[in-house]
């Protein structure tokens, strides 16, 4: 039998019991594929990441690379966001990544690569202290450029049949006139933007899993994610609540999705034409969620435009460990 390191963080929240749990495991070179799959399943998180040796141990600028693989419950993603951000906080924190002076930006700020299926994610790590310990802010970029579904959405009154709402309050306007529709597209994993008209309307929303099953699953995408939204207007900065449901991916409803939100500020970006369309620059958005499982999260959503045209999405958000164990196969 061998013995093998694992530590647990609470992704998206300052403190423990908030935000999206994650287990990382270290040193997992030997471990196969079916391996990982049955801890992940173990753990039963959303997801659960293993670390690797790395094609490239360091780059020609001299930035960290860490090879990483992530499973749901029940099968491998190619890219994730909460477990990109999570697995990089627990690096910093294990001492895996050193924060030195002179380093890249400040003595407390450190660049690195994660080397997983969808390419390599750049993630900026910030080391952050308070009266509980160490806190890490990991900010991820996009590996691939916003895909948008080729085929139209789904008609609302699938949707919200799917949601157990009224179509009427699938869609809804931004404090600037915008209407947003819902629109599917990707960044690594697919997922159906689907806005609401308001708080009210998110948090009553339940998935009807036999009419998924029946009339949206295999639309534009074999298991595309459910993100509703809605704005809650009236800050300097954008704030948007969601909630992501995965259907297919052994988890249901996720209380913090770092893919989504990226895939998310895409799709803002592209869809509001008075906002981003007719001006180029960095947009942000602070995005709640989980608030309805308990475990509230905050996601700080980017896109940076030039020439109307979408240069690169990312995310970011703070990092709490909450323990370490080992186990042995």
């Amino acid at each position: 039998m061998k013995t093998y390191s694992y530590c647990t963080a609470d992704v998206f929240t300052q403190s423990i019991f908030g935000g999206n749990p994650l287990a990382v495991v270290f040193d997992a070179d030997d471990l196969d594929t079916p391996t990982m799959q049955k801890i992940a399943r173990e753990f039963n998180y959303s997801e659960t990441t293993f670390l690797y040796t790395p094609r490239a141990k360091q780059a020609a600028a001299g930035v960290p690379h860490f090879g990483v693989r992530i499973f749901t419950p029940f099968r491998e993603l190619p890219f994730a966001g909460h477990p990109t951000l999570g697995t990089a906080a627990v690096l910093a924190h294990s001492g895996r990544v050193k924060f030195t002076p002179g380093q890249n930006l400040t003595s407390e700020d450190v660049n690195i690569i994660l080397e997983e299926q969808v390419g390599d994610v750049p993630v900026t790590l910030t080391r952050r202290s308070n009266e509980n310990g160490d806190v890490f802010f990991a900010r991820l970029t996009a590996a691939r450029p916003i895909e948008f579904s080729p085929e139209p959405a789904p008609d609302i009154s699938v949707l919200a049949n799917v949601l157990a709402l009224d179509p009427e309050e699938i869609g809804a306007r931004d404090a600037h006139g915008n209407l947003y529709l819902p629109r599917g597209a990707a960044t690594g994993i697919p997922s159906l933007n689907v806005p609401v008209r308001d708080r009210a309307v998110l948090a009553r929303a339940r998935i009807r899993f036999d009419v998924w099953e029946r009339d949206l699953k295999n639309t534009w995408a074999p298991d595309p994610y459910l993100f509703t939204f809605a704005e809650n207007s009236g800050d300097t900065l954008p704030d948007l609540y969601a909630r992501k449901f995965a259907l297919t991916a052994g988890v249901g409803e996720d209380p913090a999705t770092g893919s989504a939100a990226t895939t998310l500020a895409g799709y803002l970006a592209h869809a509001m034409p008075s906002v981003c369309d007719a001006m180029d620059g960095e947009f942000n958005w602070r995005i709640h969620q989980g608030y309805e499982m308990g475990r509230p999260s905050l996601l700080a959503a980017r896109a940076v435009k030039a020439g109307g045209r979408i240069l690169s999405l990312g995310v970011g958000g703070d990092s709490r460990v909450v323990c370490t164990g080992t186990f042995q196969i």
